[in-house]
């Protein structure tokens, strides 16, 4: 906080105390009114045991204590007098104003904008007791302590406090931990997940940011925090100071812990999620697009037309925890220098995932639409085939659930699609939007790649075997490619998909270590910019009023809702019925109507309904019966392949 005179806080006070007395009065004219009582200059109110206002005096003394301890006596000239002791941080009404603060930072009113509310309030609510400057009401950082370091300027927020404020505001949930020694032996465990990512400011310039985020696995409400933010015009020039204040704070909590309401906790990193350029950033390994780019095995590239691409052949050695910290492989790694890393109780290897959303989507799916509508013949499409595609998608916009945020897109507008538009084609939509458009071999093969990410989407547990097959699948789809399509597909991405299944049998599914979450929260961050200037520092500000009000979450990941409106009412029940709610009783009971006949989708890898994907049809409309909320399982996506029958698709981790 900036100092402040004598002169100031005393003429700050007074104004507060006037406002003070203003209010008093007509509270006291109020009362005297309401009990039909004479307020002449000898009438006295009191408002409680301790305070008393008194009109027998000339002169009034006001005796306050400020936050910093010192005591400061005004004395003004009133018709009232009184000894009266007020807490600055009291006056006004707080729960109003904490409303009105909560509202500007929830909607990222600017202080402008602000300023001015606030000028009509107080001409509104003059006894209310809101500020004039919306720094006050909003508790914004005056002073802010920004470092220089090699290539810009950086600012740590910090892990601790963020872990405290999460420990202090919900109750942890158990989730399932991968099964790696760092874990062992731990109380109290509770795991991180870490983010690592380049944001652009503009296109107009080179500012970005390059904010270290996390996420704790055991919060109800999954919310991302910052722990680190750089800035400046290309990203850290040096991995130890833009890490080092990270990895000196996580050192420290893993040697002590985090303490709370006489509980210590063991925090550790679950796994740190970034794309392939980041990841070779923060481990210190060749890049993703050099010779030894792979980031799982020693295996040599082969540069062709401008490009490093992986022969299928028999796979090489794979790397290790242990290889990768003892140098096994040198060719692999930049230099002699470690990673900051390295010193945490962290796996380079297996805590250091591929990323899916990168990896699959907007790589290897990406590329695949990309040669099916630009690419030579004989992959592309005719005109005609890609606009049916589009077509058939937009036909879909219908139904898709709420879950998904963003609906199918054409195929015009392929270069534009996000990744969750990626994933909606991918997992859910294509099998249908490409049945008998792709020739009959390219089909069954987009098939193996749809079938085999659908399967390392679902939470399977201790199910290996369906691990295993997602694995044989993949090999499959990648021996293929050359076959199919062309040698220069075998790029990074592609060959890194072979070692897609390794990670998720140490932390799960795919949603477990992909970047979705990091990535929303850069729009949040990049929301927080208001001026051209001092970018580092807004953010900064921005942050410490979300965090000096506490705002609370309202909605839990794992809270589930429940609809009889379309499209968002196909489910399946817990005997395997696929069903539509009609109409809900109770809160808890409904009215639903089931599809008589299921079948299996053609050309899939495997039996379509051991993954509880059908062909259904004749929905029994005047057979309706009732059903709990306790016997639904999963929600589906319905899509239309004819006038009654429609392809059903079970949601991924609903």
């Amino acid at each position: 906080m900036l100092l402040t005179s004598p002169r100031t806080r005393r003429r700050r006070v007074r104004i507060q105390v006037q406002e003070t007395l203003k209010r008093i009065r007509a509270e006291r004219e109020q009362l005297c009114s309401s009990s039909q009582l004479s307020c002449d200059e000898n009438s006295t109110v009191n408002r409680n045991p301790k305070e008393t206002l008194a009109d027998t005096t000339d002169n009034l003394f006001v005796s306050l204590d400020l936050n910093n301890g010192n005591a400061v006596d005004i004395e003004l000239q009133n018709n009232e007098s009184e000894l009266l002791h007020i807490d600055c941080t009291e006056v006004g009404n707080i729960t109003r104003r904490e409303e009105l603060a909560s509202w500007a930072v929830t909607h990222n009113i600017p202080h402008n904008a602000l300023s001015s509310l606030l000028q009509l309030t107080r001409k509104w609510l003059p006894h209310e007791g809101f500020p004039k400057d919306p720094r006050t009401l909003l508790k914004t950082e005056r002073l802010i302590e920004i470092s220089l370091i090699e290539g810009g300027s950086f600012y740590h927020f910090g892990v601790s406090t963020q872990i405290l404020k999460i420990l202090r505001d919900v109750e942890l949930i158990n989730v399932r931990l991968p099964h790696l020694e760092v874990f062992q032996n731990q109380p109290n465990l509770i795991t991180l997940k870490i983010g690592v990512d380049g944001l652009p400011i503009s296109r107009s310039s080179n500012l970005q940011f390059w904010p270290l985020l996390g996420k704790l696995d055991q919060d109800p409400y999954s919310r991302v925090f910052i722990i680190s933010i750089f800035y400046g015009t290309t990203k850290p020039q040096n991995l130890n100071s833009y890490l080092g204040s990270f990895v000196e704070e996580m050192m420290e909590i893993e040697k002590v812990g985090i303490v709370f309401n006489n509980i210590t906790y063991s925090l550790r990193i679950r796994c740190i999620v970034a794309d392939a350029p980041a990841r070779s950033f923060i481990k210190r390994i060749k890049s993703h697009n050099g010779y030894y780019g792979c980031e799982k095995c020693y295996r040599r590239g082969t540069y062709k037309n401008s490009r490093i691409i992986y022969p299928v052949k028999a796979p090489g050695d794979e790397y290790s925890d242990q290889s990768f910290k003892e140098r096994w492989y040198e060719a692999h790694h930049k230099d002699i220098s470690t990673s900051p890393l390295e010193s945490l109780s962290l796996g380079m290897i297996s805590q250091i995932p591929l990323d899916y959303m990168h990896l699959c989507l907007l790589g290897t799916m990406k590329k695949l639409l990309l040669v099916w509508t630009e690419g030579k013949r004989p992959y592309k499409l005719s005109n005609g085939q890609q606009n049916l595609v589009s077509k058939r998608l937009k036909s879909y916009r219908v139904h898709i659930p709420q879950e998904f945020a963003r609906k199918c897109r054409g195929m015009n507008e392929l270069k534009h699609w996000k990744a969750t538009e990626l994933r909606l084609f991918l997992i859910y939509v294509g099998p249908v939007a490409l049945r008998k458009i792709l020739d009959q071999r390219r089909y069954e093969h987009f098939l193996c790649y749809h079938t085999a990410i659908y399967i390392l989407s679902l939470d399977l547990g201790d199910k290996k075997e369906w691990i295993n097959f997602a694995q044989c699948l993949i090999d499959k789809f990648v021996t293929q490619i050359p076959i199919l399509y062309y040698k220069e597909l075998l790029v990074y991405n592609m060959h890194s998909l072979t070692h897609l299944c390794a990670d998720v049998k140490v932390h799960g599914s795919l949603d477990n270590f992909s970047a979705f979450e990091f990535e929303n929260y850069m729009q949040t961050l990049k929301r927080m910019l208001r001026s051209k200037s001092c970018h580092l520092s807004q953010v900064v500000r921005r942050v410490g009023e979300a965090e000096a009000l506490r705002l609370k979450e309202t909605v839990s990941k794992n809270q589930k809702l429940i609809s009889v409106s379309k499209p968002n009412n196909c489910y399946v029940d817990n005997d395997g019925r696929i069903i539509v709610l009609e109409k809900q009783l109770t809160e808890t009971v409904f009215v639903a109507n089931r599809f008589r006949t299921k079948c299996n989708m053609e050309s899939y890898p495997c039996e379509s309904h051991k993954l509880g994907i059908h062909v259904v049809s004749d929905l029994t409309e005047t057979d309706s019966f009732e059903i709990c909320k306790s016997q639904i399982s999963k929600k589906c996506l319905l899509l239309p392949l004819s006038e009654k029958k429609y392809f059903c698709v079970p949601m991924c981790n609903y």
